[in-house]
């Protein structure tokens, strides 16, 4: 998970590449997650593999206090468009997640 300087007034998509280097971690998949409630932020999953391994529960769960677009990713495909939902100025948190293989 990280952050990002960027200006969310500008972001409605993310434009995602993989380079082909069979030395890289493979990453499988992204999820960009929209917290709309601070009361989910606090109830986060601290870690990635908590985040994969409770996503379903909390995605039911927590319904339309979040927002979850996902992008598969495959190794040295060219790029792909992650069209972000357009409330996502509103959330009060997003968490970028890679999964590795």
């Amino acid at each position: 998970m990280f952050g990002s300087s960027a200006s969310a007034a500008s972001l409605a998509s993310v434009d995602i590449k993989s380079n082909l280097d069979p030395n890289a971690i493979t990453i499988t998949e992204i999820d960009i997650v929209f917290l709309y409630d601070q009361a989910l932020v606090d109830a986060f999953p601290a870690t990635k593999s908590r985040w994969y391994s409770l996503r379903r529960t909390l995605t039911r769960r927590w319904g339309d206090s979040m927002d979850v677009v996902s992008v598969l990713i495959t190794l040295g495909f060219d790029s792909d468009t992650a069209i972000l939902p357009g409330r996502g100025l509103d959330a009060v948190k997003v968490y970028v997640i890679g999964q590795h293989a």
